[in-house]
């Protein structure tokens, strides 16, 4: 019985890898590139701290399946030979190889690989590129839905509604678009689609039965072609989307958003023309008229460089040149024509110096929000205002089934007007 439920739980482990677990294996070989047996690898996630722990065998091979995606640091130690560390990160079902050449020396002595190279994946041919958690969480996506940046990948084209956000249309349309697009001319609506190695798409156009958020993408994967035989019921591509999990460090993120306002209205209105015991215009002359209306209100975040609180006591001695004194103005004898002046001593302005007008200036800036002279408050800028306006008025007459249209006329115009109230002005609020 027992031995019955170990090989079921090892089944649900091997289909788990196969759908968003990766491999790591290498070749384990000394200087001149015979195999080194024996040696004890240690593979540690960064993140979490956990350490996986396996020996190379005879062949100077090693291997540690089913390992999540993240950054990695890995060692390898063997007696006469220095330590071998590198970190890498592993993404989605990635099978890295990472092969060792050992150098003679002490274990105390280390080997450390730094380099960004971009591990070697021969254990498999499928094709597709990695969405990375910096671009997931960079990248600007009106509506903040992830699936937009899969038309990233080569191969890929989206249709109508794909990537869209709630704020550009309804929760049930948004899921709808999530499966409209097509890899390398597969059909649209037909991609799989899988959330931490479970299938997510329902009946119907194939839509996710969620969207996460941007927040809980790890980072995702756009397989287009060739991949294993444990990936099906598509007839597209599959984005393979794995969410965070817990590290060690407590990871927050705070997003400070602007305002934003948008309104768009409008009225339509066609009929005959009607004048009251003046014309009938029934089944002869109409009109119609279109007027549309959109109001967008939105702040601009900026980076501004403010007077610190010692520059405001009158020490200036970190700014990057001398400060003159105004009221030492003399002629320079080596110069007819010119004249010198004295620099106030450590750049700072004596408390006598200093006029209340320009108290009263300084009073109108912001404090800084962190050290230095340079950059060193954000704040909304700017209120920026667009109103745009489009009309159209469409008048026609006709006289019956001899002259279809005896006269037309149209008239149509936009309008857009623009108002950005200043830097300074956001600046002070």
């Amino acid at each position: 019985m027992w031995k019955v439920l170990l090989g079921f739980a090892a089944a649900l482990a091997c289909v788990y890898a196969q759908t968003t677990t990766g491999t790591v294996s290498g070749f384990v070989s000394d200087p001149a590139g015979a195999a080194v047996a024996g040696a004890n690898v240690q593979l540690i996630n960064q993140g979490t701290g956990l350490a996986l722990k396996a020996v190379s065998g005879e062949g100077g091979n090693y291997v540690f399946p089913l390992v999540q995606p993240g950054a990695y640091e890995i060692s390898i130690e063997k007696s006469g030979f220095q330590r071998f560390i590198r970190t890498f990160t592993l993404e989605v079902t990635q099978q890295a190889r990472l092969d060792a050449q050992l150098v003679v020396g002490q274990v105390s002595e280390n080997v450390t690989v730094s380099a960004a190279t971009v591990l070697l994946e021969s254990e498999t041919s499928n094709l597709g590129q990695v969405i990375t958690q910096r671009q997931v969480m960079d990248l600007p996506l009106n509506g903040r839905n992830p699936f937009a940046l899969a038309a990233l990948t080569p191969g890929v084209t989206p249709l109508g509604g794909f990537g869209a956000g709630l704020a550009q249309q309804r929760g049930a349309a948004q899921s709808a678009g999530a499966n409209n697009f097509m890899s390398n001319g597969g059909m649209t609506g037909s991609n799989e689609i899988l959330l931490d190695g479970i299938p997510i798409t329902v009946c119907c156009q194939g839509q996710p039965a969620l969207i996460p958020t941007i927040d809980t993408t790890e980072e995702f994967k756009v397989q287009t072609s060739t991949s294993q035989a444990e990936f099906g019921r598509t007839s597209g591509a599959i984005l393979n989307i794995v969410t965070k999990s817990g590290t060690n460090p407590i990871p927050g993120r705070t997003d400070r958003r602007t305002p934003l306002r948008y309104n768009q209205f409008g009225i339509a209105i066609g009929g005959p023309v009607i004048l009251p015991k003046i014309y009938n215009g029934k089944d002869k002359t109409f009109f119609f008229a279109n007027y549309e209306k959109v109001f967008l209100r939105r702040s601009l975040f900026r980076t501004f460089s403010v007077p610190t609180e010692a520059m405001r006591n009158g020490d200036l001695s970190a700014a990057p040149a001398e400060i003159f004194d105004p009221a030492t103005v003399t002629p320079n004898p080596s110069l007819p024509g010119r004249f010198l002046r004295t620099t106030f001593p450590n750049r700072i302005i004596p408390r006598n110096r200093q006029i209340g007008l320009s108290q009263n200036v300084l009073k109108l800036y912001p404090l800084p929000q962190r050290t230095g002279i340079l950059n060193n408050l954000d704040s909304v800028a700017s209120s920026r205002d667009d109103d745009l306006s489009r009309s159209a008025i469409l008048m026609d007459s006709s006289l019956g089934h001899f002259i279809e249209k005896m006269f037309e006329r149209r008239c149509s115009m936009s309008r857009e007007n623009k108002h950005d109230s200043g830097a300074a002005e956001g600046a002070r609020r």
